[in-house]
């Protein structure tokens, strides 16, 4: 997906400029990019993705006990 080209709205059917979707759709879209133009296979990718979900979910987890 191309960042110029528009995102659908989960509330509804009308596509949202990217510039205006949430942070997280914004970012989701430029790591499908970066990877993308690695041309990894989509195991290796997939694999590398798990472990950053580990990763930061573990940091999640150590920011809700500091709070």
């Amino acid at each position: 997906m191309k960042p110029e080209q528009s995102q659908k709205s989960e509330k509804n059917s009308k596509p949202v400029p990217l510039a205006q979707a949430p942070t997280e759709v914004q970012l989701a879209v430029d790591l499908i990019m970066l990877l993308e133009q690695q041309q990894l296979p989509v195991a290796t990718v997939l694999a590398a993705l798990a472990i950053v979900q580990k990763d930061f979910q573990r940091q999640l987890e150590l920011n809700d006990k500091a709070d």
